[in-house]
């Protein structure tokens, strides 16, 4: 009777030894796998951020270039209206223009 317990006793810890086995082995497979994910979306928002960054370095240099565009045309806006202008001052005035 005694060996009969034992071996219950036996296989009932042994029973408890594999089901804990089991579920430590599930928990560092999920661990795992989270791990893996984890690992993954941080990768994902690196190059979102890096082409992002990339998006905003090429709307910047068109501003940039706009701009220079912009006041490139104002300047010579300026030019001409103050060629005008003298032109205008020396016709008042009665004297031979650069126009002839």
């Amino acid at each position: 009777m005694r060996t009969v317990q034992k071996n219950l006793h036996w296989r009932k810890r042994e029973t408890q030894r594999n089901f804990f086995k089991k579920t430590s082995e599930k928990k560092d497979n999920q661990k795992e796998l989270l791990e893996e994910y984890l690992e993954k979306r941080a990768q994902a928002k690196r190059q979102q951020q890096e082409l992002l960054d990339e998006k905003i370095a090429k709307s910047e240099q068109e501003r940039s270039r706009l701009a220079k565009a912009w006041s490139s045309k104002q300047q010579m806006a300026a030019a001409s209206n103050a060629y005008d202008a003298n032109v205008m001052t020396e016709t008042a005035a009665g004297r031979d223009t650069l126009l002839g």
